[in-house]
């Protein structure tokens, strides 16, 4: 099915943070700014200069002044201090108070991890895996990786797990990625809780379990994941680890579906158009499949199929046989074999010459169709051939050619074409 295809899609995205200290660092006794703070910093405390740069950074007791803070960050840097290392180089890398400037930020963020500052080990594992500043080094990114992630650095421990899970820029090693995301997702990183999950789900480094593949997805989703909620909400409407429960999939798809996420948009159409887990609602199925249906939309080829539905029989909308038809060519043009193949009889029996691009994408871009569809969808492009209809010219040897392949597949059964087009989905 079309939805087990796109979860294996999600089961594969590359998820790294890049850099994941987004403010300055200091020591707890020197939050706010003071009078002796100051002087200890103009005597060359280099711990205080840096403390100092931090006040002006968080207008911690005095007013902001980012340039200021660089200021006394470049000082205490200076010095050896792998704070003040580790702040020049956040203000290199963002342009905070100076230029932006990459390798800069680089040659601090070195300083500062080798004297094992474990947000500069991520940031410099970041740097060297993205060509931030320097060539592009995987095995001195996975190098800083494991750096961070063995000091317990929640993120780094995820970044390090994704890298063995896609075996991108390190040898796949499943049982290495669980590990990490293992760690990662015991300290409540919600990303991590979602792979891990998704890891018992499939069974990729470990042993399949849809109790702990739940487990783990509820801990992301009560976390406000819209990905969790979604693979959460399908365990729900499969019933994998869970007793099947459409009510709590209309609960986990409603809370991802607000957080724009198309997939969860699309169930959340479906089940108000088959009263599912909710009272029956045309209108709000209407609703959330146009919502789902968006141009960036991962599940936009189904939801524009199941709209055009709509609008063809006057479900939660005026009944428009021409919008129907409009929204189905878009579903067939994104690759859905439905839609091509219900464009292709439409066209087909109207005699327009777009007909045979539809049946011929039909049998052309889907290699798992059912073969009675097979057969008539060879029976209608033969008869295209023999007549020098629907877009192309008269062809006896083509068509007979067609002929021969759909009789491979015998009689085509009516009844056996409408069960594959509703099991699509």
């Amino acid at each position: 099915m079309i939805i087990q295809k796109i979860l294996i899609g999600l089961a594969f995205l590359f998820l790294v943070v890049p850099l994941v200290a987004q403010n300055t660092f200091h020591t707890t006794e020197n939050k706010y700014y003071s009078r002796d703070l100051y002087e200890q910093a103009l005597k060359g405390n280099a711990m205080a200069q840096n403390d100092l740069g931090s006040c002006y950074d968080r207008a911690s007791g005095v007013e902001q002044d980012r340039n200021e803070a660089f200021k006394w960050f470049q000082k205490s840097a200076e010095q050896g201090n792998m704070l003040g290392e580790y702040n020049l180089g956040w203000y290199y890398f963002k342009g905070i108070g100076c230029t932006k400037n990459y390798e800069q930020a680089v040659i601090w963020f070195q300083k500062s991890a080798e004297k094992g500052f474990v947000y500069a080990q991520m940031n410099l594992a970041a740097c060297y895996k993205n060509g931030y500043g320097i060539d592009k080094n995987y095995e001195k990114a996975v190098y800083w990786y494991r750096k961070a992630a063995e000091q317990g650095l929640y993120v780094a421990q995820f970044d390090l797990a994704e890298c063995y899970y896609h075996g991108k820029i390190i040898e796949r090693d499943y049982q290495q990625a669980v590990y990490w995301y293992r760690k990662s997702a015991e300290q409540g990183f919600h990303v991590a809780q979602w792979r891990l999950g998704e890891c018992y789900n499939s069974g990729n480094g470990v042993e399949k379990n849809y109790d702990q593949a739940v487990f783990w997805y509820t801990k992301a989703a009560d976390q406000g994941l819209s990905i969790a909620q979604w693979y959460l909400a399908e365990c729900y409407y499969n019933g994998e680890g869970v007793t099947k429960d459409y009510t709590k999939v209309v609960y986990w798809c409603q809370k991802a579906a607000v957080q724009n996420f198309w997939l969860a948009q699309w169930r959340l159409g479906k089940c108000y158009f088959y009263g599912d887990g909710v009272s029956k609602d045309y209108t709000k199925a209407v609703y959330w499949l146009e919502k789902a249906s968006g141009e960036n939309s991962n599940i936009a080829f189904v939801a524009l199929y199941d709209l055009g539905y709509c609008y063809k029989n006057g479900y939660g909308v005026p009944k428009n046989e021409q919008k129907a038809l409009e929204l189905w060519v878009k579903s067939a043009d994104k690759g859905y074999a439905v839609a091509q193949y219900l464009v292709g009889i439409e066209f087909y029996e109207a005699k327009d010459p777009k007909a045979f691009k539809y049946l011929k994408m039909t049998i052309d871009n889907n290699d798992s169709i059912d073969e009675n569809v097979k057969s008539d969808v060879m029976r209608k492009i033969s008869t295209c051939y023999r007549y020098g209809r629907c877009g192309v010219s008269m062809d006896e040897e083509k068509a007979d050619y067609w002929m021969k392949e759909a009789a491979k597949y015998g009689n085509v059964d009516a009844l056996k074409i409408q069960e594959w087009i509703n099991g699509q989905n």
